[in-house]
């Protein structure tokens, strides 16, 4: 007999592991809920917006490209850029010739390099990234020279919402398109 009560004494013993075994998961699922990792990373991922706005100069001589970066409606970086526009197909040079000792208007090419109103603008800005080659000029621009340059209003033209970013480059004969993700 006390064989059987020893054999009855495992059997009692593996059942009760075996429903602990069972048990536990849903009990801690439970009272230990594991963090939503799924939610947490879409919410985490943020909303990005490029606005890109292009227009030909009043002159004709550039096309200018203004590319505005928006993270969760904040601008993180704003690149505008300024290129030559080729005018082989008129047979004229791409740059016209231009003296430099003759005082000429402003949105012309001289020595190489791109003249305009608002590049001189973006070269006098602090904390800019600028790209100067004899046919393109690229400024890179951060929320950072927002700061930097803090006493100059025109410099919040570029660091708008969204909305008001776009209105402000159209009233300026801008086309603009906007790409999500």
């Amino acid at each position: 007999m006390k064989k059987k009560e020893i054999s009855n004494f495992v059997v009692y013993l593996f059942i009760f592991l075996l429903t602990m075994i069972i048990a536990i998961p849903p009990l801690f699922r439970t009272f230990v809920p594991k963090k939503d990792t799924s939610l947490e990373q879409a919410k985490r991922k943020a909303k990005i917006v490029l606005l890109t706005c292009n227009k030909t100069s009043d002159d004709g001589l550039y096309q200018i490209d203004a590319k505005t970066k928006f993270k969760d409606g904040n601008v993180t970086n704003v690149t505008i850029s300024y290129s030559t526009i080729d005018m082989n197909t008129t047979n004229t040079p791409q740059t016209p010739s231009v003296d430099p000792n003759t005082p000429g208007d402003n949105n012309t090419s001289v020595n190489g390099t791109i003249s305009d109103p608002s590049v001189d603008f973006f070269r006098s800005l602090m904390g800019v990234t600028i790209q100067d080659e004899a046919t393109q000029f690229t400024v890179e621009m951060t929320p950072s020279v927002l700061k930097e340059n803090s006493d100059i209003p025109e410099i919040h033209n570029y660091f708008n919402l969204l909305p008001n970013q776009r209105k402000y480059y159209e009233g300026l004969g801008y086309t603009c398109t906007k790409i999500e993700s």
